[in-house]
Formats: C-alpha cells, structure tokens, sequence
C-alpha cells in the first residue's frame, strides 16, 4: 500500500515536471506528454 502511495506520488512529480519543460520548450509536444503513463499520476 505504501510502495502504491509512494509510486503514484513520485509518478506525479515526475509526470507534472516533464509536461511542465516540454510545454516550455515545445507547446506542439504538449498534448503528446499528456497520453503518458506518467501522466496519469499527476493531480493536477
């Protein structure tokens, strides 16, 4: 339960961070990054 809570948590970080740089640095990929496993974790 707690490696899930950790895994989720640090797969948001991760996926909110990388949709952050790429929406920076190329807007036409951001849409792209959002289809990622990892972006599925993300909150926000």
């Amino acid at each position: 339960m707690n490696l899930v809570f950790l895994w989720a948590a640090l797969g948001g970080a991760i996926g909110s961070s990388l949709r952050y740089f790429v929406g920076k640095m190329m807007p036409s990929k951001f849409l792209m990054f959002e289809s990622f496993p990892l972006g599925t974790f993300s909150v926000n």
